[in-house]
């Protein structure tokens, strides 16, 4: 619970932000396009670029954004430490909170966003298109009162937590903020009583315990593995309880990924045509000039089990056995 004076100022903030946004982008406050809008969220690591570069193959004209919240100016306000875009569990949102007005003005065609982002983040523009695509991997905690607000198809992703983080400890190192906020957002009652009300002391006696700050490469890992976790608990619970969302595991996405695009394809009504097909198939192999970690060109026949990049045999153990004492063993 935020004191006065916090909430105060967090008013204040999000005011500011609004004037700052509709005087930017919205000269016309017509918001009207939340019908075109399509999301792939889940946690960063656990297959959302694969997901979303496949998709945003198909023949149906669509604009796609591959996590545009973090660059959206002005910055959105909801935390100056780590990384800004992080906000707290909250039930739900209206029209006027910078999160819909974000995702709101991404669908309007009449703004140009490739003058207001940096490359790489709108990767696909068609005129006239029917779909607006948004991959992200921000603001996650946020989804429950997103979803209810935009009613928009949404496909989220969950991988085994123990991939997840060993990835991005290869990728960015044990001092990365990624989940440092979150780590701390949901070590809160509210939220864990709604989505883990059994495991929800055990869930904070081991964030309490274990500093996400710290540079003790276990204590990070393992605050970030329980982080990731809870928000795959979060979003496999948001799909059952919501007909608009389609949940996918990153694991059956390696293992039948034909079928699994398909499905995701029509629940998001674009075109599971040949030139999607085709692109899914190259992404199936390794490319010799994608050696960026974030390339989506790998042996996925490989990615199941595979060998830690980071962690040792006896970490990865000791993390697992935490996340089953938590109910979060990704099975």
């Amino acid at each position: 619970m935020l004191s006065k004076w916090k909430q105060k100022r967090k008013i204040w903030l999000e005011s500011r932000w609004r004037k700052g946004f509709i005087k930017k982008y919205l000269k016309c406050m017509n918001c009207g396009n939340n019908d075109k809008i399509r999301l792939i969220l889940g946690p960063g690591r656990s297959g959302t670029s694969w997901l979303s570069r496949v998709l945003a193959k198909s023949g149906t004209r669509l604009r796609f954004f591959n996590e545009p919240l973090f660059h959206i100016q002005p910055k959105l306000p909801f935390s100056n430490k780590f990384d800004h875009t992080a906000l707290p569990y909250c039930p739900a949102i209206d029209s006027t909170h910078p999160l819909a007005m974000a995702y709101a003005g991404l669908a309007l065609p009449h703004i140009d966003w490739a003058h207001h982002l940096p490359d790489g983040i709108l990767l696909r523009d068609d005129k006239d298109f029917s779909v607006c695509l948004i991959k992200e991997v921000h603001s996650l905690l946020a989804t429950e009162a997103l979803l209810k607000y935009l009613q928009s198809p949404c496909l989220v992703i969950t991988r085994n937590p123990v991939y997840v983080i060993d990835s991005l400890l290869a990728v960015s190192g044990v001092g990365a903020p990624v989940y440092k906020n979150e780590a701390c957002y949901i070590n809160d009652k509210v939220f864990l009583n709604r989505y883990l009300p059994g495991a929800a002391s055990r869930i904070q006696g081991y964030l309490d315990a274990n500093d996400v700050q710290s540079k003790d490469i276990m204590q990070v890992a393992i605050s970030k593995a329980l982080t990731v976790g809870v928000m795959n608990r979060m979003l496999e619970i948001i799909a059952e309880e919501s007909p608009c969302v389609l949940h996918i595991r990153y694991e059956h996405l390696c293992e039948t990924p034909f079928e699994i695009f398909s499905r995701a394809s029509r629940f998001l009504s674009l075109d599971f045509d040949l030139e999607m097909q085709k692109f899914l198939s190259e992404t199936q192999s390794v490319k010799e000039s994608e050696k960026s970690p974030y390339s989506v060109f790998r042996d996925t026949t490989r990615q199941l089990n595979r060998p830690m990049k980071v962690l040792s045999e006896t970490q990865r153990d000791e993390i697992l056995n935490i996340l089953a004492d938590c109910g979060l063993l990704y099975e």
